[in-house]
């Protein structure tokens, strides 16, 4: 599975992307804008994003992806 995970603190994205999802390949990006230009040149099959992102940012990355399909952010409660 492909999995973008947007994460703006470095040693928590790498610690979930090597502890977490090592069975995934994972592309970890530091912020929404990052992410928008990743799902607009790569398909994934999850985006993951962290709990200290803008919620109003997130919501464009939910509805952004390079097939035109909406794509569904999920973050953690």
């Amino acid at each position: 599975m492909r999995i973008l995970l947007v994460e703006n603190h470095a040693v928590f994205a790498q610690n979930v992307a090597f502890r977490c999802l090592a069975e995934h390949a994972v592309e970890v990006v530091p912020t929404v804008s990052a992410a928008l230009a990743a799902v607009g040149t790569r398909e994934y099959d999850a985006a993951l994003e962290g709990m200290s992102l803008d919620p109003d940012s997130v919501a464009e990355l939910k509805e952004a992806g390079a097939d035109g399909r909406p794509h569904r952010a999920v973050k953690p409660r």
